[in-house]
């Protein structure tokens, strides 16, 4: 499966989050395949949601934390 725009897009709407097409688009990839029945758009937005809560976090590693969110939504 291959990365539609819409999840690069929000993702590059989440605040602080260091997107860079390089290094985002492989890596939504990535995780699209290793967990094909997560619904990303819906853990981008609750990711978003979660994270917007959570202020101030100047260092957050959003990458790995993401990883572990999409990660925690397919072992439910």
């Amino acid at each position: 499966m291959s990365v539609d725009q819409k999840l690069l897009e929000s993702l590059r709407k989440i605040e602080n989050y260091p997107f860079d097409p390089s290094k985002d688009h492989p890596f939504l990839d990535e995780l699209i395949d290793e967990f094909p029945n997560v619904d990303f758009h819906e853990e981008l937005i609750r990711f978003r949601l979660w994270l917007s809560e959570c202020r101030p976090y100047p260092l957050l590693r959003y990458r790995l934390l993401l990883r572990k969110w999409i990660q925690n939504a397919a072992s439910k």
